[in-house]
C-alpha cells in the first residue's frame, strides 16, 4: 500500500503511534530542549516566578515513589510542561485551559473521530482527534491541489497547537464515523494520476468498511 494509503488506513485507520516527544520528529534539533534558557524575558527581581518541574525531577519523584511508569496525571502534566516550553520558544502563548482541552479532545468512543478543516489559500487542513487503544491521537495532513503531506501524522501536542488543528477542533468540529473519515480523505486527493492508486485502496476500504457496518 502507498505512503498516502498508510497514512489513512494504518493500523485500523488510527493506529499509528502517538509522538509525543517533540524531538523525535522531524523538527529535531531546531528546538532547544526544554531546560534550554531565554524561553521568555526574565521577570524584575524580586517578582514571583512559576517553578516548573523538570522531566528529571518527574522522573526522580517517579523512582522514589516506586512507580514503574508515571501516573496518568504527571505524565499528562510533563506533557503540558513541554509544550509550554516549546510554545514559548515558538513565541505562543497558550493557556492552560487550551492545552488540557486539547489533550483530551477526542470523542469518548473509538467508533467516531473529530473532524475539522482548515481552508487556507491553495491549502486545505484535515485535522482529526479520535481514540487509539483508550489513548488520544491527533492527526494533521496538508493537501494541495498536487501534493499530500502526510508527514504531521502522530502529533506531538505543541505541533497540534502550532498546526491550528487544536483550535480549529474547539471552534468547530463535528463527529464523524471512520467511513466518513476515509471519503472526506479520499475526496480531498489531487485529480492527478500520482495519486490513483491512493484512490482505488480508499475505494476499496471504504467497501470494506461499509459491508461491515
Amino acid at each position: 500500500m502507498s505512503g498516502v494509503g498508510n497514512l489513512a488506513l494504518g493500523g485500523g485507520v488510527f493506529g499509528a503511534v502517538f509522538l509525543c516527544a517533540w524531538f523525535l520528529l522531524p523538527h529535531a534539533g531546531k528546538v532547544p530542549p526544554p531546560s534550554a534558557p531565554k524561553l521568555a524575558a526574565p521577570e524584575p527581581a524580586g517578582a514571583a516566578q512559576e517553578v516548573l518541574p523538570t522531566f528529571s525531577q518527574v522522573r526522580t519523584a517517579q523512582a522514589k515513589s516506586g512507580l514503574s511508569e508515571p501516573r496518568p496525571e504527571v505524565q499528562a502534566e510533563g506533557e503540558r510542561e513541554m509544550a509550554r516550553r516549546i510554545l514559548a520558544f515558538k513565541g505562543q502563548k497558550v493557556s492552560e485551559a487550551m492545552l488540557i482541552a486539547a489533550q483530551n479532545d477526542a470523542p469518548p468512543s473509538d467508533k467516531y473521530v473529530r473532524f475539522a478543516k482548515i481552508e487556507q489559500g491553495a491549502e486545505t487542513t484535515l485535522c482529526t482527534s479520535s481514540r487509539s487503544d483508550k489513548e488520544v491521537e491527533h492527526r494533521v495532513t496538508v493537501f494541495t491541489k498536487t501534493e499530500v503531506r502526510p508527514d504531521l501524522a502522530g502529533m506531538s501536542l505543541p505541533q497540534y497547537v502550532l498546526s491550528g488543528c487544536a483550535q480549529a477542533i474547539q471552534d468547530h468540529s463535528r463527529l464523524i464515523s471512520h467511513v466518513q473519515y476515509l471519503q472526506a480523505f479520499s475526496g480531498l486527493l489531487p485529480k492527478t494520476t500520482k495519486y490513483d492508486q491512493d484512490r482505488q485502496e480508499l475505494a476499496e476500504a471504504i467497501r470494506t468498511a461499509s459491508r461491515t457496518r
